[in-house]
């Protein structure tokens, strides 16, 4: 019988090792978790340029392809490959797993058209006409025009609010995917689990908000010094483009940190070639 599925007591401090151990997993394999990034974001890349389905396909399989990225992270982890195949790991999976993955994606595409549908309700178009009368574009003199300021604002109050409504969808989401693959956890109770692993360890993911803020800051003001050095400048320019995909997979591999940390039992060691 498998082992029943509980939350971990989590601290402040966890968060900041998620964080260090997204760094190292990252410095252990960078090339091949960099590249399983990449290849993912290729191919929904490619899905949107389907016409009329594109668009709404790779919203579907959002979360499968992010589970997909967890089992690359997790083969690295225990000193295996990442094989690129690993990414379609999740849709390999049995039929009611494979089932509550796309329900998941549903999920996202409802909540998002909903807050699409929203977005259009608020905005009065009065930013849109301003701009028009410009030629479609943001000009000095468009600045000038009485109303445009009223209008900046209410435009940014709505993205702000837009935003925070978008917050718990992404609170709902942000294990569940994972849940489903390892746990076999179905759709509804993988939502309410992944909340509930959030709210209950609200001080170890602010710990790994924060500590993500900081290397991100840090490596923005490094780019930005080294870009105003006239002998590295242009390659300062140049590495910024890989350290954002790096960054991005060492957040990656630090979200399966923080997964493995919130929940037990923690997900079986994976079958593949060891590194050599």
């Amino acid at each position: 019988m498998s082992q029943a599925l509980t939350l971990r007591p989590t601290h402040f401090a966890d968060g900041l090792h998620w964080m260090r151990e997204g760094l190292l997993l990252l410095r252990r394999q960078p090339l091949a978790l960099t590249g399983c990034l990449l290849m993912l974001f290729l191919a929904f890349m490619l899905l949107v340029l389907l016409p009329v389905v594109g668009a709404g396909l790779v919203a579907l399989l959002v979360p499968a392809g992010g589970a997909g990225l967890m089992v690359c992270i997790q083969a690295v982890q225990h000193e295996h490959w990442p094989q690129p195949a690993l990414l379609l790991a999740p849709l390999r999976k049995s039929r009611p797993q494979q089932r509550a993955l796309l329900r998941l994606g549903l999920a996202a595409v409802l909540a998002a058209l909903a807050l699409a549908a929203l977005a259009q309700w608020m905005d009065d178009g009065e930013l849109a006409r301003l701009a028009q009368t410009h030629g479609g574009h943001f000009t000095p003199e468009l600045i000038k025009e009485p109303g445009f300021l009223e209008a900046s604002r209410r435009a940014m109050h709505r993205t702000v609010l837009l935003g925070a409504l978008w917050l718990p969808v992404q609170v709902l989401l942000w294990h569940a995917a994972s849940l489903v693959h390892w746990h076999g956890t179905p759709a509804g109770r993988a939502l309410f689990f992944s909340a509930l692993a959030l709210a209950r360890n609200a001080a170890a993911y602010a710990g790994w908000l924060l500590g993500w803020a900081g290397v991100t800051l840090l490596t923005s003001l490094v780019l930005s010094v080294l870009a105003l050095l006239p002998v590295v400048g242009g390659m300062a320019t140049l590495a910024a483009l890989p350290a954002g995909v790096c960054l991005g997979a060492a957040v990656a591999a630090s979200i399966w940190s923080a997964f493995v940390g919130s929940f037990s039992p923690a997900p079986p060691s994976p079958k593949l070639p060891l590194f050599p």
